[in-house]
């Protein structure tokens, strides 16, 4: 047997291992001993055992390096492993850089471990809706009208058609299907980005959404990408902890590239377009449902002050009249 590691979001551990004292104690000794293992060094613990029992030295196959370990960490904290090659050069030697799949990649990704869930057809039908075709036309589209050269020059961010996948082979799960119809997926796919959106929200305060919709998309409803600075900056002016641009990095929503010298976030892709803009329209209706009411109500307590005031100017100009009156019989007699 080879042993494979694999750290998945090995990033985290440059900001939770960083938290406390503790964890940063922790998180530096776990990098030792990985150390140790990607190089094939012998452990400080284990040469003084060695030392002081030589004969034990026999027990293990100090020649045995079959073994290997892989970190999955975003690219924007690659300048943070590279703080790690003296401690484990290695990790300058063999890396490999997860871009976009093209769309023949993405449906042999699909297919490939799934193929008994899913036909070819309708993989294709996924990708090309998570690559945001707009050629895609119909649900059931004829080959006529999806020719194989559109399918290569498609751009699929795979983070996102992992998470589609997943939740669509849940459906399948849940209404006891045995693959993933080509009506399952058309029944779906909306439905999929509104539940991943919304849980995307999910433990955040309002005030991050609302930011999300305003700022990473323009008014016409297409993606816009803003200076990371600046969006940490307007959440802390909202007393929001910059840690939920993060979060929702960690949960696929957003990424962070640089452009120049220069951090920017944007929306994963534009698939996810429609779901923000359509959520933001709903907003931007119940604020004007709400400005309405309070604009009626508030014309309505004006009518009500203002009838009040008539009523009482009424009275009193009547009273005027009854004292004139009174006066007016006491001095004819």
């Amino acid at each position: 047997m080879r042993p494979f590691i694999v750290y998945d979001q090995f990033e985290e551990g440059f900001a939770i291992g960083q938290a406390t004292a503790g964890s940063r104690q922790l998180h530096s000794e776990t990098l030792v001993q990985l150390a140790d293992l990607i190089e094939c060094r012998v452990p400080e613990s284990v040469e003084r055992r060695f030392e002081s029992q030589p004969e034990v030295v026999e027990d293990f196959e100090l020649d045995r390096h079959d073994h290997r370990v892989m970190f999955c960490l975003r690219k924007d904290c690659l300048a943070q492993l590279e703080d790690l090659v003296s401690l484990m050069p290695s990790i300058s030697e063999n890396r490999m850089r997860i871009a976009r799949m093209n769309g023949q990649q993405a449906v042999e990704a699909v297919r490939l471990p799934g193929g008994h869930l899913i036909r070819e057809d309708v993989s294709e039908q996924v990708v090309r809706f998570v690559a945001g075709d707009e050629s895609m036309g119909q649900v059931h589209p004829s080959k006529s009208q999806q020719p194989p050269e559109t399918l290569k020059a498609l751009q699929v961010e795979p983070a996102l058609l992992s998470l589609f996948c997943q939740q669509l082979n849940n459906r399948r799960i849940s209404q006891g299907q045995s693959h993933v119809t080509q009506d399952l997926f058309a029944g779906s796919r909306e439905h999929i980005l509104n539940d991943f959106y919304r849980q995307c929200f999910h433990n955040l305060p309002a005030g991050v959404q609302r930011l999300i919709k305003d700022e990473l998309l323009t008014d016409s409803g297409y993606r816009e990408s803003i200076a990371l600075e600046r969006i940490t900056r307007e959440l802390v002016q909202q007393g929001i902890a910059a840690e939920a641009i993060d979060t929702l990095v960690q949960r696929r929503l957003l990424h962070i590239e640089m452009r120049g010298n220069v951090r920017r976030v944007e929306l994963t892709h534009d698939v996810l377009t429609d779901v923000v803009s359509r959520s933001r329209a709903e907003r931007q209706k119940i604020e004007s449902d709400q400005a309405a009411r309070a604009r009626k109500e508030s014309l309505q307590r004006e009518f009500r002050a203002g009838r009040r005031k008539f009523v009482v100017a009424v009275a009193a100009m009547a009273a005027g009249l009854l004292l004139v009156r009174a006066f007016s019989v006491l001095a004819l007699c």
